[in-house]
């Protein structure tokens, strides 16, 4: 869900065979695209407005854990342990390959 953020408010980084999922309020437009994109369902939006995270203009771990690549197509994915070989949620699905919804060429 984090490669359709448009502004970068979710972030998805990769660190050797880890990963870190992260957030950032101040980045937020609440345009709920990663709730739409998030095939998993683990994204949700409050209708509370955290004025403190706002103003640290932090940025909140909201999962990490081991990255591997999917068997299927290669593209990083998290080990998901009822999942023997590992495989994304697209090649799950049966969906082909998803590309990002952002511009990234700067």
């Amino acid at each position: 869900c984090a490669r359709f953020c448009p502004t970068g408010a979710l972030q998805f980084t990769v660190a050797g065979e880890d990963f870190e999922l992260t957030f950032q309020a101040a980045a937020c437009i609440a345009c709920t695209i990663c709730v739409v994109a998030c095939p998993e369902h683990a994204v949700n939006l409050s209708d509370r407005l955290a004025l403190d995270a706002l103003q640290a203009d932090r940025v909140a771990s909201l999962a990490m854990g081991e990255l591997v690549a999917c068997a299927n197509c290669g593209i990083p994915t998290a080990r998901r342990p009822a999942d023997p070989p590992p495989r994304g949620h697209v090649c799950r699905q049966g969906a082909g390959v998803v590309t990002a919804q952002r511009d990234e060429a700067v």
